[in-house]
């Protein structure tokens, strides 16, 4: 009897089974003596190959009924990008790096080390644009889980586990305010950071949604134009994008910058959904 391998697919804890140069997919659950039916992953193209296979759980193929017909042996390329693509989501919830970064990078290494041509990959590589939603849901998820962070709104408290985040790396204070009302608003802006802001007359806005926690709508970035150089000086958590939200959002900022001795002056605002 030969022996099949299991390739993950796009769903979490689903596996094709593969065997020479064929995926399966699984058709009936282990029975009392261990066998596991799979039927050929094409009966679901327009070939409808009815091609099933028997397998023991010793990794070995005990029958295979029929034959193939009506389509091509699996490429080399989509099994291997198979598990890079699986390798993707093991490693981003591994590493702490970017995780567009993380991807692209198993992505190309899995390239390398199986010696398939880039035309022949790209054919089957993942798109980032389409998998990164998946894979930030999967960061998320794990960050939450490594680091205790809060699974409710309800539950941000930084004057207890999440001190930490309240100061710069330098000990110094970064969360510049927290509202603590129903529609909460966090702000993180350092004193260098009001300082540079204080002194900038062009500000550039934006909020950044994908990169969002999930318990926020978005993040808000205000940055400033000063010295030829453009500093980011403020990120701001949001739970809406509305009106109401961004005017409290700035009239907190100015209140809290005056606490802290700076006064925002901009002539020049340039962004997004501000007013």
């Amino acid at each position: 009897m030969s022996k099949y391998s299991l390739i993950p697919t796009e769903k979490v804890g689903k596996h094709f089974l593969y065997h020479n140069h064929r995926l399966y997919n699984k058709l009936k659950e282990r029975d009392i003596y261990g066998i596991t039916i799979c039927r050929c992953r094409k009966y679901y193209s327009k070939s409808k190959c009815r091609v099933l296979l028997r397998s023991n759980d010793a990794g070995e193929v005990v029958s295979i009924k029929s034959i193939h017909k009506d389509h091509e042996d699996v490429k080399n390329a989509e099994v291997t990008m198979l598990v890079a693509r699986n390798s993707a989501k093991e490693n981003i919830r591994a590493s702490k790096g970017p995780v567009q970064k993380v991807f692209e990078k198993t992505i190309n290494k899995a390239i390398a080390e199986s010696q398939q041509g880039l035309k022949d990959a790209s054919k089957f590589a993942p798109k980032y644009k389409n998998i990164s939603k998946t894979l930030y849901k999967i960061k998320n998820k794990d960050q939450v889980s490594k680091d205790k962070l809060p699974n409710q709104i309800e539950d941000i408290n930084f004057e207890g586990d999440l001190n930490e985040y309240t100061m710069t790396n330098c000990k110094n204070r970064f969360l510049l305010y927290d509202d603590k009302q129903e529609e909460r608003i966090i702000c993180f802006a350092s004193n260098i950071q009001l300082e540079i802001l204080s002194k900038c007359k062009r500000w550039h806005v934006d909020g950044t949604f994908r990169a969002s926690p999930s318990l926020f709508y978005q993040v808000y970035l205000i940055h400033g134009w000063l010295n030829n150089e453009m500093h980011s000086c403020a990120y701001i958590f949001l739970r809406h994008k509305n009106k109401n939200s961004y005017s409290r959002m700035i009239d907190q900022l100015k209140r809290n910058a005056i606490v802290h001795g700076f006064v925002f002056q901009p002539e020049v605002i340039v962004g997004y959904y501000l007013i």
